[in-house]
């Protein structure tokens, strides 16, 4: 029986790994950048007299920056994620936190309007998500997938590097035994990933 990619993490191999990531150390140089982001976006509502506006959170996993932003917005918060293990790891944190946050299972590399109801978010934000389009083409895809789902002054937050340079070092198994443990699990597209396809600096235009 062949495995999906959303299968891969199980609700055994979650846990472990949720606690990992909340516990990691090499979370905190990009938790002190989402948080000067979530800042100033937040002030932008500030100053228009709003003390909210919706977030959506794509590759959101267990929800460890989806949660972050609760504490900005008042709006509506959701998060998207193609891995059944981690949503329903983020749907039990929810009904120990209560933040008024909804989790949906779905692709955020692809159309994923019609999952959220078509509806349109003030700030979509991709941790790492951009890393999984295993071409240029998927790439711009997903970006076109963004932008429909954006508002029209909406903010997409992402995080990115390039994968061809540092995957292998992240994904060395014998550096990191504690990802060992969680076996087979879905890795950015670095194997498939050509970096001829792109120029120095090319940005791409949503």
């Amino acid at each position: 029986m062949s495995t999906k990619v959303g299968d891969f993490y199980t609700k055994e191999s979650v846990k472990p790994y949720a606690q990992i990531i909340e516990c990691s150390d090499a979370r905190k140089p990009e938790q002190i950048l989402l948080r000067e982001q979530m800042i100033e976006i937040q002030n932008k509502y500030k100053q228009k007299g709003q003390d909210s506006f919706s977030v959506l959170d794509i590759g959101c996993g267990t929800g460890i920056y989806t949660r972050s932003w609760r504490e900005f917005t008042k709006g509506e918060i959701r998060g998207l994620d193609i891995s059944k293990g981690m949503l329903e790891e983020a749907q039990n944190i929810e009904k120990e936190k209560k933040q008024d946050i909804k989790y949906h299972e779905g692709n955020g590399l692809e159309d994923f309007s019609h999952i959220i109801d078509n509806k349109k978010f003030d700030v979509i934000q991709g941790i790492w998500m951009l890393l999984y389009a295993s071409s240029k083409q998927a790439l711009f895809d997903a970006a076109k997938a963004i932008r429909k789902s954006l508002t029209n002054d909406g903010e997409f937050v992402c995080m990115i590097y390039d994968p061809a340079k540092h995957l292998p070092k992240y994904h060395n198994v014998e550096k990191r035994p504690e990802i060992a443990k969680l076996g087979d699990s879905p890795k950015p597209a670095n194997g498939n990933f050509d970096r001829e396809e792109y120029e120095e600096g090319e940005e791409i235009i949503f």
